[in-house]
């Protein structure tokens, strides 16, 4: 009877299981259907479209389009309210949930060397892969910074993937897994799967981990995605003050990263220092109980 009721809760809260939502989330990255025909019907509209960038810009909002499609669609059809997902929250949580962010960014900052610093000397066609030869953040045409393209990637890190990443991880995955297992254990597995799908996944993890704590605090997804959004976007910052001093051939080596080692102290001894305060507000996560 209890997991009868369980069930229940579950399917009244989102209409798609959780595992078939998460197997798309990690199969539409490496096989979005119909992306280079639409790519190539954009360009044939607006030849100005034939660089490697516009390619990524169209990748993102074509992939955030055929998901939001997809949880749109399981709402209206099953008549779904996004009410429980978008509760008020409030004012007096703002500023802690700030400050939580904040600490989180630095703590994963510091796990970034934690992770790849020693990875750099024992796998590091690996570390160059994985980490160093990622795509930037800014588009460089190498004339100058295409100013739509730039835009529209600012858009799509800062608003799109805020909106969709909680809207998935915080919100129906917590929620459905919260009401099959136990809070914990959802928060523990989402944050899990978000970190999978991240380049930093220990700092990913802890990521997941503090949204979910707002998510779950707040009974409300917006303050993570407000959150999110401020993370991604002192992310975007960091690489655009990169871009000022260092200008745009500048590349970040793995010889750059083995000689930060110092850099990664700095971060490490701050986030230590912080999560004294930090830890001391925060109850243990098996204490932690998602709303019904």
């Amino acid at each position: 009877m209890a997991h009868a009721e369980k069930t229940e809760s579950s399917a009244s809260i989102f209409p798609i299981h959780g595992r078939y939502l998460v197997f798309v989330w990690l199969f539409l990255p490496y096989w979005v259907p119909g992306l280079t025909a639409l790519y190539f019907y954009l360009l044939l509209k607006w030849p100005v479209l034939e660089s490697y960038y516009w390619f990524d810009v169209v990748y993102y909002y074509y992939f955030y389009g055929l998901f939001g499609l997809t949880l749109v669609a399981g709402m209206l059809i099953t008549r779904t309210s996004w009410q429980p997902f978008f509760s008020p929250i409030r004012r007096s949580a703002i500023l802690p949930s700030l400050e939580l962010t904040l600490f989180i960014f630095v703590f994963s900052s510091a796990a970034i060397y934690w992770v790849f610093w020693p990875l750099a000397y024992v796998a590091p066609n690996f570390v160059q892969a994985w980490l160093i030869d990622l795509p930037g953040l800014i588009y460089w045409d190498g004339a100058g910074y295409p100013a739509l393209a730039n835009l529209l990637g600012f858009c799509s890190l800062v608003i799109l993937a805020p909106v969709f990443e909680e809207l998935v991880f915080r919100g129906v995955l917590l929620q459905r897994w919260s009401t099959k297992f136990s809070t914990h254990i959802a928060v523990m597995l989402s944050s899990a799967i978000f970190a999978a799908v991240h380049t930093d996944p220990l700092g990913a993890f802890a990521f997941g981990l503090a949204m979910s704590y707002l998510a779950i605090r707040t009974g409300s997804l917006w303050l993570p995605i407000l959150c999110h959004a401020l993370n991604n976007l002192a992310v975007w910052l960091i690489e655009l003050a990169y871009l000022i001093v260092d200008g745009p051939d500048t590349m970040w080596t793995l010889q750059d990263l083995k000689d930060e080692w110092w850099l990664g102290l700095i971060y490490t001894a701050l986030a230590c220092v912080w999560a004294l305060r930090i830890v001391k507000r925060i109850p243990p996560i098996h204490t932690w109980r998602a709303a019904d």
